[in-house]
C-alpha cells in the first residue's frame, strides 16, 4: 500500500497541494498531506515498512537510502533535523503522516509518550496455532511465546500486523500463525 492509495484526493486548489523540495535530497519533495513524490515523473513514493511506518527508497549520489516518510516531510518544510530529536506522530496514527500531524520532540519524550506517561504498555496476550496440527497454546507475552516456541519475536510482531503469515518453531520443528487473544 502506498502514501497516496491511503490519503484522499487533493483539491487543485488548495494550498495543501505544494510541494516542497527536501532541503538535501533535492530530487525529491512533498506537501502538507504527507505525499512524497519524485520531482521529475510526479509519480508519489513510499510503501508501508514491518513496524507500520510508511518509508522512501531515495538516490542520492548513485547509492539507496531508505528513510522514515514522516521525518522527510518534516524535514521538508522546517529544514534537515540536526540534533537528536525525533519527528512525531502527535495522534499516535503512524500512517497519518500529515504536516499538522507531525512535532519535533527529543526521543526520552516520545517514548514517554508511546508508554504512557513512563509505564510500560501492557503485554499482548497471544494464541500460537500450530499450522499442522491445530493445537493452539496461549501465552502472556511476545516475548514468553518466541522463548517457549524458539522463535525469533520480530517474526511473531510480522505475524501480527500481517506482513508475514507463518514462522517456524525450532522446538516443535513445525510453522505456527499467531493472534492477539
Amino acid at each position: 500500500m502506498t502514501i497516496a492509495e491511503t490519503l484522499p484526493i487533493p483539491n487543485e486548489f488548495d494550498d495543501d497541494n505544494d510541494y516542497w523540495s527536501h532541503p538535501i535530497y533535492d530530487r525529491y519533495e512533498a506537501n502538507r498531506n504527507g505525499i512524497i513524490r519524485h520531482i521529475i515523473n510526479k509519480k508519489s513514493i513510499g510503501n508501508l515498512n514491518n513496524y507500520g511506518y510508511y518509508r522512501i527508497t531515495i538516490r542520492d549520489n548513485g547509492k539507496s537510502k531508505n528513510v522514515k516518510s514522516h521525518r522527510f516531510i518534516y524535514e521538508c518544510f522546517h529544514g534537515v533535523i540536526t540534533d537528536k530529536r525525533v519527528v512525531d506522530h502527535i495522534n499516535n496514527i503512524k500512517t497519518d503522516n500529515r504536516l499538522d500531524n507531525l512535532q519535533l520532540i527529543a526521543q526520552s519524550e516520545n517514548t514517554k509518550k508511546d508508554h504512557k506517561g513512563g509505564k510500560s504498555l501492557p503485554p499482548i496476550k497471544i494464541r500460537a496455532i500450530n499450522i499442522e496440527t491445530g493445537e493452539s497454546f496461549d501465552y502472556e507475552s511476545i516475548t514468553k511465546t518466541a522463548k517457549d516456541l524458539i522463535i525469533d519475536a520480530s517474526s511473531i510482531r510480522f505475524i501480527l500486523n500481517g506482513t508475514n503469515k507463518t514462522s517456524f518453531s525450532k522446538k516443535y520443528k513445525q510453522r505456527f500463525r499467531f493472534e492477539k487473544i
